[in-house]
C-alpha cells in the first residue's frame, strides 16, 4: 500500500551556505587587493629604484674623484622624494654607511656605484662587447653606472584579519651612461688664418689671399703704430695701414692679428718666447712712427730728400762734394733705423751714407764689419766674374734692376733686386768687367746682435725650437759657407733662409731666384706688398761714374798708411792712351772709400810721383789700381732714385713672422698655438668643449681628425691625412692635438725643429678645403674591425687605432663637423674589406712617416658636393647593410655640422654663404639630424659667429647642445 508522505517547508536553508561562501569570496577579493597593493607598491619601489640610480649616474662626471662623494647623497634623496603608498621611504641622505667599496646604504635604500664598459678583444672579435660591473670599477675605466635597490613593505587592507603580515617589496634598477662614439671633425684649412695675413692680393674687389701668382697689394694690418717718416711720410703710397675686410667669395679675410689685438684675437707676435715664458718679441714705441730711432731718413731744410742731389741741393763745388764723401750724413751716423711696434730695424735708407770702406773685401775677417756707413758697400759685395775677387759693392745697378717694376697685381714684372746668379756687366776704368752680386751674411748677422737687438738668442713656441742660437758673423767662413748652400748647421739654414727671404731671394743650395715658380717677384709677397715709387722723381739706377784715367802704384813693398807721397807708372785715359796726372786730379786707390786730391806732380821715366792733400788711410801694394778724376768722383749718380721697398728690408717680429708663415711663397712654419685667426679660438672652443664632453659624457669616446688638402701620393703635398687622435678617453691628448706637433703629443719627443718633418703635421691652418676626407677618416675610426685597422698603423704599441678599428659596437656613432666656408678639395677613396671589416682605402701605416709608400692615399679630382654627401650616407647607412654604416633601428648614426666664422656671419650674407649654409644643411639631412636640404633652416646656434669671445662662447654652447641632445642616461636593468 502507498503512504502518503507530506513534506516540511525548509525556507531560507541556502543563506548559511551564501554567507560561508561569501567570506571565501570576500577573502578572495581582500587577498587580490592586497596583491595589487603589493604591485603597486612594487611599481612605486621601482621607480624610486629608477630614480635613484638615474640621477646618481648624472652626478658622475670626470674631475678628480669623478665626484663619486656625492653619487650616493644625490642617489638617496632621488629615492627618498618618492613615496609608498604615501608612506615615505624609510632612508637619511645625512646618514649614510658605507659597509664596503662602492655600496652605500641608508635605510631602505642601497646604492652600489660601478661602470658600464665596453671590453676589447683583438684575439676575438666577436665576444667584443659593453658589461656591467656593479660594485667597483675597473681601475682605468670611470664610473659610470649605478644600481639602486630600495628594500621595502607593501601595507595590507584585509591581510592582517587572517593574521597575515606586510609583504616585503624590493625592486633594484641599473642606469648607466649611454655610451657614444663620438668624432670632432675640424677644418683646419688655409682660409682658417685668414684674419692673421699681414697683406693679400684683391683684384676688383675680390680677395686671393693665397694666390702665389698675384702679388700683394693691400694691407691687412691695422696697427696704428707703423713708420710715417722718410718716404713712408707718403702714407698713401706706402699705404702700410689696412682695415677693410674683403671677401673671397668663399671666405671672409678681416683684419690682421699678426702685431695687434683685433677681433680676430691678440697679436701673434707676443706668442713666441725666447725661453720658458719669457717673451721672444718687445713692441717697440709708438713715437717711432714718425720719429723712429737710430737714423732718420735723410733731410733738406727740414724735408725728406728722395735723391742724393737733393741732400745736396744739387751742390757740385769741390768743398761740399769732398765735405759730403768725408762726412755722410753727419756725425751722428747709427748705422740703422728702429720703427715702431714690431717692426725692428733696417740698414736700408735713401740716399745712402757716402762712406764706404778701404779694407780688402777678400779678407774674410774683414766681413762682419768693414767700418762702412754706406750700408751698399758693408752689406754687399761685388764678385768678379772671370776671377771670383770680391769687392764692396758700389754699383746700384747690381743690386737693383735698372727696368725692374714693382708687380702689383697680376701682370708679372721684371723683379726689382737683381738676381745674384745674374751676371752684370759695368764699365771700370773704361773696360767692360762682369759681376755677380753677393750678400753678406756675416755683416748682417753682425748687424742684427748690435743695439738695439729685437731677436732672442734663442726662440721657441709651441714646442718647436726655431734656433738656439744666431750664428756669429766673425766666423771668416761664414760667407763662403752660406753661398755654397752645403754644410750648414739648422741654425745657419734658418737663419739663411730669412736674410733671403728680407732681401728677396729664394735659394736652393747655391743657386739664388729673385722670382717664385710663376715668374712673380718674391718681393710681391712680403707684407703689403713690393716696392713702390716714392715722389715725383723718376726712377733711375745706374752704375757708379767711372774714372777719368788710371795708373799702378809703382813702389816694391808698397805704401804704408799715412803715406803722402806715391809713385804710379802706366797712367792711361779709359780709352787706353797714355796720359800723365796733373795738379787738382782727385785719386782713389783700388775700390776704396777715401778720395785724395793731388797737390804736386813730377814725371820721370813714365812715373808720376804724386803729393796727395792727406796721408793714405790704409796700406797699398805695388801694381794696385790707382784711379784718377778730374773732378771731385760720385760715390753713385746723385740722381739715382730706386724704388722704395715696404717691409723688405726690415729686420724685426713682423716681418719674420710673416716669413715664418707665409702662405704666398709658401712657407708654413708658424706654431699651431699662436693666436693663427681665425683657427685658434676655434680651438679654443673646442677645448672647452672637450672639458665638457669630460666632465658630463664618462661613456662617451672622442676621437678628432682634422681636414684640408690631403696628400695623394707619397711624394705628394698635403696634410691632415690620419686621424690626430682615436677614438677614446683620452681629453688631454684631443686638446695638446689642436696645438702642438703629434710626435710630441704621441710620442715621446719634447720638441722638434723646423727641419723635421712632424713640422709638416704640426696643426696650423693651409691649403684646401676637403670634407671629404675628414668624414672617411671618421668611417675608419668608427669601424672595429681588428683585422684591417685596430693593429695597423705602426708602431702598434704607440698607433693601436689611428687608422681606425676601436669603434665600439652598440654604441651610438655621432659626428661634429666643423668647416669655415665652402668646400673646395677633393679627395677620394674605395671602400675595401666585406661586412664589419670594411673600410676606406686611406690607411697610414706609418703615422710619423706621411710620405712612406707603404701608406695609402686618396685620390684627388674635381670638387662635388654629392661626393661628400656620399660619404655621409655611407656612414649613416644601416649596419645591416651590404656595405655596412652605422645606423640601427634603434640609434641612428648622427652628424651634425658647424659653420664657423665671419661667413657665416647673418650680416655677410652672399650667394656663397647661401651656397655653403645648402651644403652644411644637405650634410645634416643625409646623417640623421634635418628635415630639409635648404640652408635657410639650418639653425642659428649652429652658425659661430662675433668676436673672439663669442665665438668661444657659441662654439661651446652648441657642442654642449649636440651632446645633451637625446638619451643620456638610460636604464639599463
Amino acid at each position: 500500500m502507498r503512504r502518503k508522505i507530506q513534506l516540511r517547508n525548509r525556507r531560507g536553508a541556502i543563506v548559511p551556505l551564501v554567507a560561508i561562501c561569501l567570506v571565501a569570496l570576500l577573502g578572495m577579493v581582500a587577498l587580490a587587493i592586497d596583491i595589487g597593493m603589493v604591485a603597486v607598491a612594487k611599481t612605486q619601489a621601482q621607480n624610486a629604484a629608477d630614480s635613484a640610480a638615474m640621477v646618481g649616474t648624472r652626478t658622475f662626471n670626470q674631475q678628480a674623484g669623478y665626484n663619486l662623494s656625492n653619487v650616493p647623497k644625490t642617489a638617496i634623496t632621488a629615492a627618498q622624494a618618492n613615496k609608498i603608498f604615501n608612506a615615505a621611504i624609510t632612508t637619511d641622505p645625512n646618514a649614510i654607511t658605507n659597509p664596503s667599496a662602492d655600496i652605500y646604504t641608508s635605510g631602505q635604500v642601497t646604492i652600489e656605484c660601478g661602470g658600464y664598459y665596453y671590453v676589447y678583444d683583438d684575439n676575438n672579435a666577436a665576444a667584443e662587447g659593453f658589461q656591467i660591473k656593479i660594485p667597483n670599477k675597473i681601475s682605468t675605466e670611470p664610473y659610470t653606472a649605478v644600481r639602486a635597490t630600495i628594500n621595502s613593505t607593501s601595507p595590507i587592507f584585509f591581510g592582517s584579519v587572517f593574521g597575515a603580515k606586510p609583504f616585503n617589496v624590493k625592486a633594484t634598477a641599473v642606469a648607466a651612461h649611454r655610451p657614444r662614439d663620438v668624432i670632432i671633425i675640424m677644418d683646419l684649412s688655409g682660409s682658417m688664418r685668414f684674419q692673421s695675413l699681414p697683406g693679400i692680393n684683391v683684384n676688383s674687389g675680390t680677395a686671393s689671399p693665397s694666390s702665389s701668382s698675384r702679388a700683394r697689394n693691400k694691407s691687412m694690418n691695422p696697427d696704428p703704430d707703423y713708420p710715417r717718416f722718410g718716404p713712408y711720410s707718403d702714407t698713401t703710397g706706402a699705404a702700410l695701414w689696412g682695415n677693410s675686410s674683403y671677401s673671397t667669395g668663399a671666405e671672409w679675410c678681416d683684419p690682421s692679428n699678426i702685431s695687434y689685438t683685433t677681433i680676430s684675437g691678440p697679436p701673434i707676435a707676443a706668442d713666441f718666447m725666447s725661453s720658458g715664458s719669457t717673451l721672444a718679441f718687445t713692441r717697440g714705441a709708438a713715437s717711432f712712427s714718425t720719429t723712429p730711432g737710430g737714423d732718420d731718413y735723410p733731410k733738406y731744410g727740414g724735408s725728406y730728400v728722395v735723391t742724393a742731389a737733393g741732400f745736396l741741393n744739387n751742390a757740385t763745388d769741390e768743398t761740399t762734394l769732398r765735405n759730403f764723401l768725408k762726412n755722410g750724413m753727419g756725425t751722428s751716423f747709427n748705422g740703422y733705423t728702429e720703427g715702431p711696434s714690431y717692426w725692428g730695424k733696417t740698414f736700408f735708407v735713401w740716399p745712402p751714407d757716402p762712406r764706404g770702406s778701404d779694407l780688402n773685401a777678400n779678407t774674410t775677417s774683414n766681413h762682419a764689419n768693414n767700418g762702412a756707413k754706406d750700408w751698399r758697400q758693408r752689406f754687399f759685395f761685388k764678385q768678379n766674374t772671370a776671377t771670383n775677387t770680391l769687392y764692396w759693392l758700389d754699383h746700384n745697378n747690381i743690386l737693383f734692376n735698372p727696368s725692374g717694376a714693382p708687380m702689383t697685381n697680376t701682370s708679372t714684372t721684371t723683379p726689382i733686386m737683381r738676381d745674384p746668379d745674374t751676371s752684370v756687366s759695368v764699365t771700370e776704368r773704361g773696360a767692360s768687367v762682369s759681376y755677380r752680386l753677393r750678400i753678406n751674411y756675416a755683416a748682417i748677422l753682425t748687424w742684427l746682435k748690435q743695439t738695439p737687438v729685437h731677436f732672442p738668442t734663442q726662440l721657441n713656441s709651441g714646442r718647436i725650437k726655431y734656433y738656439d742660437a744666431i750664428p756669429d758673423g766673425s766666423d771668416t767662413g761664414l760667407n763662403s759657407r752660406w753661398w755654397s748652400g752645403s754644410g750648414l748647421t739648422n741654425d745657419e739654414k734658418f737663419w739663411k733662409a730669412y736674410i733671403d727671404f728680407m732681401l728677396g731671394y729664394v735659394a736652393n743650395g747655391s743657386s739664388y731666384s729673385a722670382t717664385n715658380g710663376s715668374n712673380v717677384p718674391n718681393t710681391a709677397l712680403i707684407g703689403n706688398g713690393d716696392f713702390w715709387k716714392w715722389g715725383s722723381t723718376a726712377i733711375k739706377v745706374s752704375q757708379r761714374p767711372d774714372c777719368n784715367h788710371h795708373g799702378l802704384i809703382n813702389k816694391s813693398g808698397g805704401y804704408s798708411s799715412g803715406a803722402t807721397t806715391i809713385v804710379v807708372d802706366n797712367v792711361k785715359t779709359t780709352g787706353g792712351t797714355t796720359t800723365t796726372p796733373t795738379v787738382g786730379n782727385f785719386v782713389r786707390i783700388n775700390y776704396g772709400s777715401t778720395i785724395y786730391k793731388v797737390t804736386a806732380v813730377s814725371t820721370s821715366s813714365g812715373n808720376s810721383t804724386l803729393t796727395l792733400d792727406t796721408g793714405l788711410a790704409v796700406s797699398c801694394a805695388d801694381n794696385d789700381i790707382v784711379q784718377f778724376y778730374t773732378a771731385v768722383p760720385r760715390y753713385m749718380d746723385h740722381a739715382d732714385n730706386p724704388y722704395r721697398p715696404r717691409h723688405q728690408f726690415w729686420f724685426g717680429p713682423l716681418s719674420f713672422i710673416d716669413w715664418l708663415g707665409n702662405y704666398n711663397t709658401p712657407q708654413f712654419w708658424w706654431p699651431g698655438n699662436v693666436h693663427e685667426a681665425q683657427a685658434w679660438a676655434c680651438k679654443v672652443g673646442i677645448s672647452s668643449a672637450i672639458d665638457d664632453i669630460k666632465n658630463n659624457h664618462p661613456n662617451d669616446y672622442v676621437g678628432m681628425t682634422f681636414f684640408s688638402s690631403p696628400k695623394t701620393s707619397a711624394g705628394g703635398s698635403g696634410q691632415h691625412n690620419q686621424a690626430v687622435v682615436p677614438l677614446g678617453r683620452d681629453y688631454q691628448k684631443l686638446k695638446d692635438s689642436l696645438w702642438f706637433p703629434p710626435t710630441t703629443v704621441v710620442g715621446s719627443v719634447s720638441y722638434i725643429t723646423p727641419y723635421d718633418s712632424d713640422m709638416a703635421n704640426v696643426p696650423r691652418a693651409n691649403g684646401g678645403t676637403c670634407p671629404g676626407m675628414g668624414f672617411m677618416i671618421a668611417y675608419n675610426l668608427f669601424s672595429s674591425s681588428v683585422s684591417n685597422l685596430r693593429n695597423y698603423a705602426q708602431p702598434s704599441g704607440t698607433y693601436r687605432g689611428y687608422a681606425g678599428g676601436l669603434g665600439r659596437k652598440g654604441a651610438e656613432r655621432l659626428i661634429i663637423f666643423e668647416t669655415d666656408g665652402a668646400p673646395n678639395t677633393g679627395g677620394f677613396a674605395t671602400i675595401q674589406g666585406t661586412g664589419s671589416n670594411s673600410y676606406y682605402k686611406i690607411r697610414m701605416k706609418y703615422p710619423t712617416n706621411v710620405s712612406d709608400s707603404s701608406n695609402e692615399f686618396p685620390s684627388g679630382g674635381t670638387y662635388a658636393d654629392n661626393d661628400v654627401y656620399n660619404v655621409v650616407k655611407q656612414i649613416c647607412a644601416m649596419t645591416t647593410d651590404t656595405t655596412p654604416g652605422y645606423s640601427t633601428t634603434r640609434k641612428k648614426a648622427k652628424v651634425y655640422s658647424l659653420g664657423y666664422g665671419s661667413f657665416f656671419d647673418p650680416t655677410n650674407s652672399s650667394a656663397g654663404q647661401t651656397d655653403a649654409l645648402d651644403f652644411l644643411q644637405t650634410v645634416q639631412y643625409y646623417g640623421n639630424v634635418a628635415t630639409s636640404t635648404s640652408g635657410a633652416s639650418f639653425p642659428d646656434w649652429q652658425r659661430i659667429y662675433g668676436d673672439t669671445t663669442t665665438r668661444q662662447n657659441r662654439m661651446r654652447d652648441a657642442f654642449t647642445k649636440i651632446m645633451q641632445a637625446g638619451v643620456q642616461v638610460s636604464l639599463l636593468e
